[in-house]
């Protein structure tokens, strides 16, 4: 009897350490990615599989870093280079495993032309402390911005863009994800001036000297945008990290908490007889 429990404690305990393990695959080769959800190909929730034949899952944000998403975007055949990870490109399904966990690529493979994310340190799916809210995303080419996302200002006699380096324009924020569909809005929920400087931007403006986010509403269409936060770096409003792209999620943002920007480029001031209308929407 005691012989048989001894045994028992044994293989309980290979068990909980084989579970446990933490380091790379062991068929690192094997392992396969893909990025999902997002605005473009370089952008997008990571996907993996341990190979062909596996189901999808996904990667956990814990522990993932700016080295880890290098060779994240290595491995799926974007070369090595600036990237940045983010939990913004909502969650996999439930039914998805979470394959990786506390993700560690070391600085060496981060610089390695050959490293893939499986030859990185992690825990797998039989052991992490993950729900799909933590997924993470990633950006990949920062460097390489392609996108198919329109832009426009709306609702006011100041929406039209008639010069990129000198004017004062001023309109709700208005957005299509390619030129076949319905034009709609982004939401002001969390969106400030950084966000609207890179607005400007993304309308083609150039030398901003003043941008400001405010609240227009009025729009209509989709909510093609929600939760917008992007950083000093980014130079198109579609490619920054967000809470949620249309969806069932945009039912939480209604059309009177549509997002307005106003947009100063160069030399442009605001004359004070025109301040009237952006103060009535602001």
């Amino acid at each position: 009897m005691r012989a048989l429990l001894l045994l028992s404690i044994a293989m309980a305990t290979v068990a909980v350490c084989q579970s446990s393990t933490y380091g790379p695959a062991a068929n690192p080769a094997a392992y396969q990615y893909r990025l999902v959800g997002g605005p473009g190909p370089t952008m997008g929730r990571l996907e993996v599989r341990p190979n062909a034949t596996a189901p999808w899952g996904t990667v956990c944000d814990d522990m993932f870093d700016t080295n880890d998403a290098i060779v994240a975007c290595n491995s799926l055949g974007f070369g090595l280079g600036p990237a940045q990870s983010f939990s913004m490109y909502g969650g996999g399904s439930e039914s998805q495993p979470i394959y990786m966990d506390d993700v560690y690529c070391s600085t060496k493979l981060a610089t390695t032309v050959s490293a893939t994310l499986a030859q990185c340190n992690f825990h797998n799916e039989s052991y992490h402390n993950c729900q799909h809210i933590e997924d993470v995303g990633i950006r990949c080419q920062l460097e390489n911005y392609n996108s198919t996302y329109q832009w426009r200002l709306a609702g006011t006699s100041y929406s039209n863009i008639t010069s990129t380096t000198n004017g004062f324009y001023l309109g709700r924020l208005e957005t299509r994800p390619n030129a076949s569909a319905p034009w709609g809005t982004v939401c002001g929920d969390s969106f400030n001036d950084q966000d609207a400087l890179v607005a400007c931007k993304t309308l083609g403006l150039t030398g901003i000297t003043r941008a400001e986010a405010f609240i227009v509403g009025d729009g209509a269409g989709p909510v093609w945008l929600d939760g917008v936060q992007c950083g000093a770096h980014d130079q198109k409003i579609e490619f920054c990290p967000r809470g949620y792209s249309y969806s069932a999620w945009s039912m939480s943002c209604p059309h009177a908490r549509d997002v307005g920007v106003l947009c100063v480029a160069g030399s442009a001031s605001v004359p004070t007889a025109n301040l009237f209308e952006y103060r009535l929407t602001h």
